[in-house]
Protein backbone atom coordinates (compact mmCIF):
# COMPACT_ATOMS: atom_id res chain seq x y z
CA UNK A 1 0.00 0.00 0.00
CA UNK A 2 1.16 3.50 -1.02
CA UNK A 3 1.91 6.15 2.07
CA UNK A 4 -0.68 8.33 0.87
CA UNK A 5 1.53 11.43 3.28
CA UNK A 6 3.70 11.44 0.39
CA UNK A 7 0.92 13.16 -2.00
CA UNK A 8 -1.72 14.19 0.77
CA UNK A 9 -0.42 17.84 0.76
CA UNK A 10 -0.40 18.14 -3.38
CA UNK A 11 -2.92 20.91 -3.97
CA UNK A 12 -4.67 18.15 -6.13
CA UNK A 13 -5.76 16.60 -3.16
CA UNK A 14 -6.76 19.30 -1.02
CA UNK A 15 -10.09 18.96 0.89
CA UNK A 16 -9.87 15.17 1.00
CA UNK A 17 -8.88 13.14 3.69
CA UNK A 18 -6.25 10.07 3.93
CA UNK A 19 -8.91 7.81 4.66
CA UNK A 20 -10.70 9.05 0.98
CA UNK A 21 -7.47 9.09 -0.89
CA UNK A 22 -6.35 5.38 0.76
CA UNK A 23 -9.82 4.47 0.10
CA UNK A 24 -9.46 5.39 -3.95
CA UNK A 25 -6.12 4.17 -4.58
CA UNK A 26 -6.98 0.86 -2.75
CA UNK A 27 -9.20 0.04 -5.72
CA UNK A 28 -7.93 2.47 -9.06
CA UNK A 29 -4.77 0.82 -10.61
CA UNK A 30 -1.64 2.44 -9.97
CA UNK A 31 2.07 2.21 -9.17
CA UNK A 32 4.92 4.04 -7.74
CA UNK A 33 7.67 4.48 -10.55
CA UNK A 34 11.40 5.32 -9.29
CA UNK A 35 14.02 7.29 -10.95
CA UNK A 36 17.84 7.95 -10.20
CA UNK A 37 19.11 11.63 -11.39
CA UNK A 38 19.31 11.60 -14.70
CA UNK A 39 16.48 9.34 -15.70
CA UNK A 40 14.33 10.34 -18.89
CA UNK A 41 10.90 10.08 -16.95
CA UNK A 42 8.88 11.26 -19.76
CA UNK A 43 9.92 12.28 -23.37
CA UNK A 44 7.91 14.76 -25.59
CA UNK A 45 5.87 13.51 -28.13
CA UNK A 46 5.19 10.41 -25.90
CA UNK A 47 1.66 9.32 -24.64
CA UNK A 48 0.66 10.99 -21.71
CA UNK A 49 -2.45 9.30 -21.04
CA UNK A 50 -2.04 8.85 -16.74
CA UNK A 51 -2.28 11.35 -13.95
CA UNK A 52 1.50 10.89 -12.61
CA UNK A 53 2.28 13.06 -9.13
CA UNK A 54 5.83 13.60 -8.10
CA UNK A 55 5.50 11.71 -4.63
CA UNK A 56 9.63 12.48 -3.71
CA UNK A 57 12.30 14.74 -5.46
CA UNK A 58 12.99 17.15 -8.39
CA UNK A 59 12.60 17.00 -11.82
CA UNK A 60 13.22 19.33 -14.52
CA UNK A 61 10.96 19.82 -17.75
CA UNK A 62 12.97 21.00 -20.77
CA UNK A 63 12.75 21.08 -24.77
CA UNK A 64 15.50 20.79 -27.14
CA UNK A 65 15.32 22.25 -30.81
CA UNK A 66 16.29 20.33 -34.05
CA UNK A 67 19.72 21.75 -33.80
CA UNK A 68 20.09 20.77 -29.99
CA UNK A 69 20.27 23.78 -28.23
CA UNK A 70 18.20 22.79 -25.19
CA UNK A 71 15.50 25.24 -23.47
CA UNK A 72 14.84 24.25 -19.62
CA UNK A 73 10.87 25.39 -19.22
CA UNK A 74 10.23 24.59 -15.53
CA UNK A 75 11.34 23.11 -12.30
CA UNK A 76 9.15 20.59 -10.70
CA UNK A 77 8.58 19.58 -6.63
CA UNK A 78 7.03 16.87 -4.92
CA UNK A 79 3.26 17.17 -5.15
CA UNK A 80 3.35 18.65 -8.82
CA UNK A 81 1.35 16.63 -11.65
CA UNK A 82 3.37 15.83 -14.94
CA UNK A 83 1.47 17.74 -17.95
CA UNK A 84 -1.63 17.95 -16.12
CA UNK A 85 -3.44 19.74 -19.02
CA UNK A 86 -2.68 17.13 -21.36
CA UNK A 87 -3.85 14.03 -19.58
CA UNK A 88 -7.62 14.54 -21.09
CA UNK A 89 -6.81 16.37 -24.20
CA UNK A 90 -7.37 15.46 -27.49
CA UNK A 91 -4.28 14.77 -28.39
CA UNK A 92 -2.42 12.97 -25.13
CA UNK A 93 1.56 13.83 -25.55
CA UNK A 94 3.86 14.93 -23.56
CA UNK A 95 4.83 18.62 -24.86
CA UNK A 96 7.96 18.47 -23.27
CA UNK A 97 11.01 15.87 -22.02
CA UNK A 98 10.50 15.41 -17.90
CA UNK A 99 14.33 14.69 -16.49
CA UNK A 100 14.86 13.46 -12.52
CA UNK A 101 17.39 16.28 -11.21
CA UNK A 102 17.47 14.18 -8.05
CA UNK A 103 16.12 10.78 -6.82
CA UNK A 104 12.37 11.10 -7.59
CA UNK A 105 8.99 8.71 -7.28
CA UNK A 106 5.97 9.14 -9.15
CA UNK A 107 3.01 8.00 -8.37
CA UNK A 108 1.21 7.38 -11.52
CA UNK A 109 -2.44 6.75 -11.48
CA UNK A 110 -4.83 5.38 -14.53
CA UNK A 111 -6.71 8.40 -15.54
CA UNK A 112 -10.06 6.84 -16.10
CA UNK A 113 -10.32 6.08 -12.31
CA UNK A 114 -8.85 9.17 -11.71
CA UNK A 115 -12.19 10.74 -13.73
CA UNK A 116 -14.33 8.94 -12.01
CA UNK A 117 -12.77 9.78 -8.45
CA UNK A 118 -13.40 13.67 -9.70
CA UNK A 119 -16.88 13.13 -10.16
CA UNK A 120 -17.48 11.73 -6.81
CA UNK A 121 -15.16 14.54 -4.94
CA UNK A 122 -16.01 18.02 -6.24
CA UNK A 123 -13.13 19.68 -4.36
CA UNK A 124 -10.52 17.34 -6.78
CA UNK A 125 -12.29 18.16 -9.44
CA UNK A 126 -11.43 21.87 -8.62
CA UNK A 127 -8.42 21.51 -7.53
CA UNK A 128 -7.82 20.14 -11.23
CA UNK A 129 -9.43 22.73 -12.50
CA UNK A 130 -7.04 25.13 -10.79
CA UNK A 131 -3.88 23.43 -11.63
CA UNK A 132 -4.90 23.24 -15.53
CA UNK A 133 -5.88 27.28 -15.54
CA UNK A 134 -2.52 28.21 -13.30
CA UNK A 135 -0.53 25.77 -15.85
CA UNK A 136 -2.32 27.80 -18.97
CA UNK A 137 -1.50 31.40 -16.93
CA UNK A 138 2.21 30.03 -16.59
CA UNK A 139 2.74 29.32 -20.11
CA UNK A 140 1.07 32.45 -21.29
CA UNK A 141 4.15 34.19 -19.64
CA UNK A 142 6.23 32.21 -21.03
CA UNK A 143 5.20 33.39 -24.44
CA UNK A 144 5.50 36.71 -23.61
CA UNK A 145 8.99 36.07 -21.87
CA UNK A 146 10.08 34.35 -24.71
CA UNK A 147 8.72 36.15 -28.19
CA UNK A 148 7.66 39.14 -26.82
CA UNK A 149 10.28 40.99 -24.08
CA UNK A 150 14.42 41.34 -25.20
CA UNK A 151 16.84 39.57 -23.77
CA UNK A 152 17.71 42.68 -21.77
CA UNK A 153 14.01 43.05 -20.19
CA UNK A 154 14.19 39.23 -19.46
CA UNK A 155 17.51 39.59 -17.38
CA UNK A 156 16.29 42.78 -15.39
CA UNK A 157 13.02 40.86 -14.50
CA UNK A 158 14.71 38.09 -13.41
CA UNK A 159 17.01 39.95 -10.82
CA UNK A 160 13.97 42.07 -9.95
CA UNK A 161 12.03 38.59 -9.25
CA UNK A 162 14.98 36.53 -7.97
CA UNK A 163 17.16 39.32 -6.45
CA UNK A 164 20.66 38.14 -7.74
CA UNK A 165 21.97 35.80 -10.79
CA UNK A 166 24.55 33.89 -9.64
CA UNK A 167 24.90 31.15 -11.91
CA UNK A 168 25.02 32.32 -15.66
CA UNK A 169 25.33 29.33 -17.53
CA UNK A 170 22.10 27.88 -15.08
CA UNK A 171 19.53 31.02 -16.04
CA UNK A 172 21.08 31.02 -20.40
CA UNK A 173 19.33 27.10 -20.62
CA UNK A 174 16.30 28.55 -18.83
CA UNK A 175 16.29 31.44 -20.73
CA UNK A 176 16.61 29.48 -24.18
CA UNK A 177 20.12 31.68 -25.00
CA UNK A 178 24.05 31.01 -25.36
CA UNK A 179 25.48 31.60 -22.86
CA UNK A 180 27.88 34.58 -24.24
CA UNK A 181 24.60 36.67 -25.34
CA UNK A 182 23.89 36.35 -21.40
CA UNK A 183 26.83 37.42 -20.71
CA UNK A 184 27.26 40.42 -22.57
CA UNK A 185 23.47 41.86 -21.76
CA UNK A 186 24.92 41.44 -18.02
CA UNK A 187 28.41 43.22 -19.14
CA UNK A 188 26.71 46.10 -20.67
CA UNK A 189 24.30 46.59 -17.81
CA UNK A 190 26.85 46.50 -15.03
CA UNK A 191 28.68 49.09 -17.16
CA UNK A 192 25.83 51.25 -17.29
CA UNK A 193 25.34 51.21 -13.49
CA UNK A 194 22.03 49.01 -13.31
CA UNK A 195 23.57 45.79 -12.30
CA UNK A 196 26.19 45.16 -9.73
CA UNK A 197 28.61 42.60 -10.25
CA UNK A 198 30.02 40.95 -6.95
CA UNK A 199 32.25 37.98 -8.05
CA UNK A 200 30.00 35.89 -9.75
CA UNK A 201 27.26 37.19 -8.61
CA UNK A 202 25.20 39.84 -10.61
CA UNK A 203 22.03 41.88 -8.23
CA UNK A 204 20.09 44.80 -9.16
CA UNK A 205 21.47 48.47 -8.04
CA UNK A 206 18.59 50.06 -6.10
CA UNK A 207 18.55 52.99 -8.93
CA UNK A 208 16.95 50.72 -11.64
Amino acid sequence: MIDVSDILESSLFLGTSAEELRDFLSVAPNNMRHYVAGDIIARRGEACRSVSVIASGVAEAFMVNPEGKELKMDELHATDILAPAFIYASVNTFPVTVMAKTPCEILVINRDAFLTFMQRSPEVLRNFLRIISDRSLFLAKKVDEFALQSLRSRVLKYLQTSGRLENVQAVALRMGVQRPSLSRVLSELVAEGRVARQGNVYILCERS
